[in-house]
């Protein structure tokens, strides 16, 4: 796929932008150990205030269903793409958000923080209307 993206024209990756945004979609619930899922419910809704680190839910919405363009989704999204995600935050390939927002907060947790809030939020239910 990465010859193939990387061959497109900026109108291209629009117009393929706009057909798949387009689309609906719908997850439904993982199952998951009632233990892990209440220990990432609890880093969605609070975070870690000890440290001063917001939940998840306060920069990407109730139950996670993402905030324009600048705080997706989170709800129903694998385990495996968060963590990787909250890794990359971590390590510094990812840096793009804005004043490092989610740099400060991946900082801030551990494997089994990362863990627990993963499956929590796979285990989120998301539906997307088509447009």
């Amino acid at each position: 796929m990465g010859p193939i993206a990387k061959a497109l024209k900026a109108g291209e990756i629009e117009a393929l932008a706009q057909y798949y945004g387009a689309l609906g979609y719908e997850h439904t619930p993982l199952a998951g150990d009632p233990e892990t899922l209440e220990r990432g419910e609890d880093l969605a809704l609070r975070g870690k205030p000890e440290y001063g680190v917001p939940g998840c839910f306060a920069c990407h919405g109730q139950n996670g269903v993402g905030v324009g363009a600048v705080f997706p989704p989170l709800a129903g999204q694998p385990p495996a793409y968060l963590t990787a995600q909250i890794n990359r935050w971590q390590n510094g390939a990812r840096d793009n958000d804005e004043n490092g927002l989610m740099r400060s907060i991946a900082e801030w947790m551990t494997d089994g923080d990362k863990q627990a809030v993963a499956a929590y939020l796979a285990n989120l239910s998301y539906k997307v209307e088509a447009k």
